[in-house]
């Protein structure tokens, strides 16, 4: 397909954002067509924590129904030429398309379309992440076309983000006590560290905030790892963190705190 011009929006205060989000949301609609329901932000931009330097630019498509396999096949070559156009931020966009079925309730056994920075465009399913997610979108997602979502997503409770966090914990981070493969990057380790302040934030609370402000909580509430949390707050891309043991430590220290 060729691409069509992007739709001039401006959802966010960075303009390289805003126009690479709307090139997805043109040919979106163009692909989609009446199965097109709407398209919202999540995540670090709908929280106002974005950072050029490390963020990813998260969003959601909502469609009426299950997509046919052809709808799939174009989404698939428009994902392509997207990433191909030579934009800014078309190599750091984390897309899902959810039917509204499936967006309304969290269902570890549905699948549905995604992209994203490290995967191709795929089917797949969601874990104990998919009841954050939607909680980060009921909450703060901002619309770029369609109804408001709070109509759309069932309210999320706070015991629910306490399950989803703790599930997420034993299920992807603990493993890294014994493996750590994915901690020999620096850029990994820095996402490690603020990834474990909102999970402490979380148990602790129930709510979900953004990395940078579950950042200067845990300063405030545990400061031992205060250096180490400054590092990650700190951490670019080039810069190297080389902290792996104190990531892993911080890893049980989470874990244990949410036994305690």
């Amino acid at each position: 397909m060729t691409l069509l011009p992007l739709i001039k929006i401006t959802p966010t205060p960075f303009p390289e954002v805003n126009a690479i989000l709307g090139l997805v949301l043109a040919n979106t609609q163009e692909v989609l067509g009446a199965h097109f329901k709407g398209m919202y932000l999540f995540g670090s931009l709908a929280s106002g924590d974005f950072s050029p330097h490390s963020s990813d630019i998260d969003y959601v498509v909502v469609t009426g129904d299950n997509l046919p396999a052809e709808l799939l096949i174009q989404l698939e070559a428009m994902h392509a030429e997207i990433a191909a156009c030579g934009m800014a931020w078309a190599d750091k966009l984390e897309g899902f398309y959810f039917s509204l079925p499936v967006l309304r309730r969290y269902d570890p056994d549905q699948l549905f379309p995604s992209i994203g920075v490290d995967w191709d465009f795929r089917m797949g399913g969601q874990g104990s992440e998919g009841i954050i997610q939607r909680y980060n979108l009921r909450e703060q997602g901002i619309v770029l076309a369609g109804p408001p979502l709070d109509d759309l997503i069932e309210p999320v409770t706070s015991d629910q983000i306490r399950q989803a966090t703790y599930e997420l914990l034993i299920e992807w981070w603990v493993p890294m006590l014994e493996n750590p493969t994915h901690l020999a990057s620096s850029e990994y380790q820095a996402y490690a560290v603020l990834t474990m302040c909102r999970m402490l934030y979380t148990l602790n609370t129930g709510k979900i905030v953004s990395k940078p402000t579950a950042a200067r909580w845990t300063l405030e509430n545990h400061p031992r790892w205060s250096a180490l949390i400054q590092r990650a707050l700190a951490w670019q891309h080039g810069m190297e963190m080389d902290c792996m043991v104190e990531v892993q430590d911080l890893i049980r220290y989470t874990f244990d705190t949410c036994h305690r």
